[in-house]
């Protein structure tokens, strides 16, 4: 009974932010770093986790971004560049990211948006599964965001890391 309110009260959350291109250029239209608080999926280096993780994104013109992700492994400060695209399809509006220009990367779906915890879930397709990432600008970070976290709940089963913690803020 429970997780069908769930499910009724994100439907309605879906369907009053009606999800589109609009939503998704609001989500990159920050200076700030946009931090990946929750994944579905853990990715490593060296058998060590990526840490820390969060992108600063550079409007490069009509719906082009270049992204600039930093994440620590073992302590060591990494950083990558990806070159994105954004667009709208029937299924809701994506970005596709790759580390050279026009290539093909990663299409991320945005599934969840809110202006006010400056939040964002996104879904993208790996060779193995539907995986989901939970992003938060840096001035929501250390807050609650509850809107955003019962849609990552509710798009995002099964396992859950957490690559931010209080240590990663400087």
């Amino acid at each position: 009974m429970c997780k069908l309110k769930v499910l009724i009260f994100m439907s309605m959350i879906t369907l009053i932010n009606g999800i589109c291109l609009y939503d998704l250029k609001s989500a990159l239209a920050t200076a700030q770093r946009i931090w990946t608080r929750y994944r579905s999926y853990d990715r490593c280096t060296g058998g060590q986790s990526h840490k820390c993780i969060y992108n600063v994104v550079s409007n490069q013109g009509y719906n082009h971004y270049l992204i600039t992700q930093s994440y620590k492994v073992s302590g060591t400060w990494r950083r990558q560049q990806f070159y994105g695209g954004i667009y709208e399809t029937k299924s809701g509006p994506k970005m596709q990211l790759s580390p050279r220009r026009g290539e093909p990367g990663v299409e991320y779906t945005l599934v969840f948006w809110d202006n006010i915890e400056h939040c964002a879930v996104f879904t993208l397709k790996t060779k193995c599964a539907l995986e989901c990432e939970m992003h938060v600008w840096n001035d929501h970070v250390e807050k609650h965001v509850p809107k955003c976290q019962l849609a990552y709940k509710h798009h995002c089963t099964g396992q859950q890391y957490g690559p931010y913690s209080k240590q990663c803020y400087f």
